[in-house]
This record gives structure tokens, C-alpha cells and sequence, in this order.
């Protein structure tokens, strides 16, 4: 089985409430690229090279995906769920922020990372109860 990323409805909803339809789509088409570059990733060590950025420790992993839109810099980041071998949409942000330190990539991270048996806990139960949608 590999690895596949997983965004919902509420996922979709979230994001063009905070973003506009071409951010939207930017990631939805990055989203789509990167779960057929997975399609044949069958391990942990395989996944880790294949985002802009993965972290985390004890079973709490994060990964970043970076894309463009609106001649800007994004990251999506989402949480690992290891044992389901899927990636869940935690949120996406601007990169053009020129610190990183206090940042909204910074505070998100630093939330999910702070908290991060809740986060998992939220993920299972959005990913339970909501219609994962196909990109």
C-alpha cells in the first residue's frame, strides 16, 4: 500500500475562505502530481525525501509541500498518519513573510508540534467524518 494525501471538503471550504480559487487549484494540481509521485513510495524513509520539508519525532511527523500561486511562495503542510499511510491537509500559508520566526508557517507548526496527540486525534476524526474529496 502507499502513501496518498488527503484533503476534504472542509479542507476545500477552509481554504477559499482564507485563499483565492487560484490557490485553491494551485495546490489541488501540486496535490495531485505529488500522490502519483507516491503511488510508489512503500516506506517511511522513501516519503521523507519527497517533500520540501519533513519533521517530527515519536510517530508525530509533519511534511511540507511548497507550490506557487499568484506570484507567490506556499507551503501546505500536513500531519502523518503512519499507521494509515496517509497525509492530512493541516493548513496552507503564504511564504512571504521575510523572518521565519513568528510567521503564520511558524505558529502553525509550532501549534501542531506543541499539541501533537490532539492534532492527530482532530485528523483521525475529520478524516472519519468527512468525505475525503478526489483531485
Amino acid at each position: 500500500m502507499s502513501y496518498v494525501i488527503c484533503l476534504t471538503e472542509s479542507d476545500r471550504d477552509r481554504l477559499l475562505s482564507n485563499h483565492s480559487q487560484e490557490v485553491v487549484d494551485s495546490l489541488q494540481y501540486k496535490v495531485r502530481k505529488k500522490n502519483k509521485e507516491l503511488d510508489w513510495i512503500n516506506n517511511f524513509n522513501q516519503l521523507t525525501k519527497r517533500f520540501h520539508n519533513f519533521f517530527g519525532s515519536n510517530n508525530h511527523h509533519l511534511a511540507e509541500m511548497s507550490f506557487r500561486a499568484e506570484s507567490k511562495d506556499y507551503r501546505a503542510i500536513f500531519f502523518l498518519l503512519e499507521n494509515e499511510k496517509k497525509l492530512a491537509l493541516c493548513g496552507v500559508v503564504d511564504k512571504s513573510a521575510d523572518n521565519y520566526l513568528g510567521s503564520d508557517q511558524d505558529k502553525m507548526i509550532r501549534a501542531l508540534q506543541n499539541e501533537p496527540k490532539e492534532a492527530r486525534s482532530q485528523i483521525e476524526s475529520k478524516l472519519r467524518e468527512e468525505q475525503v474529496i478526489e483531485v
